[in-house]
């Protein structure tokens, strides 16, 4: 094993750290761009989730049958 260096990228995943103020962080963003641009939506308009960053979900929160399934899909 040998030390190549500091990485900037793992798997699709951006590395970047600002050591003067003491942040590490991961994006993705590159990846989804080349995703966008695969399937020609580059110029396509961002939305926000309807889900908070702070909610935890689970999967005892799936629909559990057609009911719930149908009362979900306004949502999508």
């Amino acid at each position: 094993m040998k030390d190549l260096g500091r990485a900037y990228f793992v798997l699709y995943i951006e590395i970047y750290r600002d050591r003067n103020r003491k942040l590490l962080g991961l994006t993705q963003k590159s990846y989804m761009e080349r995703i966008l641009k695969r399937f020609n939506m580059e110029k396509c308009k961002p939305r926000d989730s309807p889900v908070a960053k702070e909610d935890k979900l689970s999967k005892d929160q799936c629909p559990k049958n057609n009911i719930e399934i149908s009362a979900m899909s306004p949502m999508q």
